[in-house]
């Protein structure tokens, strides 16, 4: 795709993911000569999209703006929309694509920028999805799409899943090394591995009910 024109300082360099129903269109744009990551739910918006994008624009900017400076996990960037989100740019190849990458070093290093998260009291929330793994050109990791995460302080039921959602981000570390790295899998990471708890299982219930309602409502077609 040829880089277009977005408004002034901006150009739209390629599209990374078309939209589709509640999902956002992401791009990778160069702003003032600053490569940058859009999250932009106004393409193919209805009512019902802009105001969940609206929602999840504003979490996943504190989330950002919470773990700002910390190596690995991009800062954020305004955008100037409730219903657009951009993030500095991180070069790198998803995790799962480049096994022969992962090594001791490297989940060292992103046990570092799990844990440095955890302290500032944000969980990602979706490590499991491992291609949210990156890995930089020079071997080091990073983390991206923080749309699910949690922070301490952003609502009342925050605090008490904060502590469940970041066992669970250790849990993607451990999940990423039973595919692609069994030989460093630890005992810790065992237990986390065979641990399932009540929780989880519940929340992948109301999850997976609400998913086609909001797809459902989500879609131009429904307006």
């Amino acid at each position: 795709m040829q880089a277009t024109s977005v408004g002034s300082g901006r150009q739209v360099l390629r599209v990374l993911r078309e939209a589709r129903k509640a999902r956002p269109q992401v791009r990778l744009e160069e702003w003032d000569g600053q490569l940058v990551v859009v999250k932009d739910y106004t393409v193919r918006a209805t009512r019902v999209k802009l105001r969940l994008g609206a929602f999840l624009v504003n979490r996943e900017y504190w989330a950002h703006e919470r773990l700002r400076g910390i190596d690995g996990i991009p800062d954020p960037v305004p955008s100037g929309s409730p219903y657009v989100l951009a993030h500095v740019y991180v070069p790198g190849e998803s995790a799962p694509e480049v096994p022969e990458r992962l090594t001791e070093e490297f989940f060292e290093q992103l046990q570092d920028i799990v844990l440095a998260m955890h302290r500032r009291a944000v969980a990602h929330g979706d490590l499991k999805r491992l291609e949210n793994i990156l890995v930089r050109p020079d071997g080091s990791p990073a983390l991206i799409d923080f749309s699910s995460a949690i922070m301490s302080g952003s609502n009342p039921l925050a605090s008490p899943l904060l502590w469940f959602l970041q066992e669970d981000d250790l849990r993607g570390i451990a999940k990423l090394k039973a595919r692609h790295a069994p030989h460093l899998l630890t005992d810790a990471d065992v237990q986390l591995l065979a641990r399932r708890g009540l929780v989880e299982r519940g929340w992948r219930r109301i999850r997976a009910y609400l998913r086609p309602w909001i797809q459902q409502r989500s879609d131009p077609k429904a307006e």
